[in-house]
């Protein structure tokens, strides 16, 4: 079936299995990698839920990032990230965060290694979970965080560097709105 969804896109027989090969090596290898602490809150919650439909289980994670949606503000480079193929990807950026005001980094970006102040190594995060590689880029508000970028361009690829000061970032946009009439 999966291999039929890639042959309605006109792709070749060959890289359609290539295509399902990889995403199922990625999923295998995502379990594998699944934390204790993972299984243990998705239990916790479906346990709760059995209890309560409205009743849930924050693990330290998911309580973060709820208290970040409550609150509207977080302390980042301001760019919002997603997974694709085992490459984090910079979907957009938030207006008045460093990542925009560098005028470097683009939307379809792929960050492929973190680091953390102006020296020392930076880390691999091509396969990383995307919620490890949020966890390295985030930081307190005023400290520096190392990116290695893969822009795909028309000619190729380039990689580069950029260094950007970790800011306090307003998300206003997420906020609910109300219209009166």
């Amino acid at each position: 079936f999966q291999i039929s969804n890639y042959l309605a896109t006109d792709m070749k027989l060959d890289e359609a299995k290539t295509n399902v090969m990889k995403n199922w090596d990625r999923t295998l290898k995502r379990i594998i990698e699944t934390k204790q602490d993972d299984i243990y809150s998705d239990y916790l919650d479906a346990f709760a839920h059995a209890l309560d439909p409205h009743s849930s289980f924050f693990s330290k994670d998911v309580m973060e990032d709820f208290e970040i949606q409550m609150s509207l503000s977080l302390e980042g480079i301001g760019a919002t990230l997603s997974s694709q193929d085992g490459f984090t990807v910079v979907e957009a950026l938030v207006a008045g965060g460093s990542a925009a005001r560098s005028g470097i980094i683009q939307p379809q970006d792929k960050i492929i290694a973190v680091g953390q102040g102006e020296k020392g190594p930076s880390e691999n995060v091509v396969e990383m979970d995307l919620r490890d590689v949020v966890r390295k880029i985030r930081g307190e508000k005023g400290t520096k965080v190392r990116l290695t970028i893969l822009r795909k361009k028309a000619e190729g690829k380039e990689r580069f560097d950029v260094t950007l000061v970790r800011d306090k970032i307003k998300l206003e946009d997420e906020a609910a709105n109300i219209l009166y009439q």
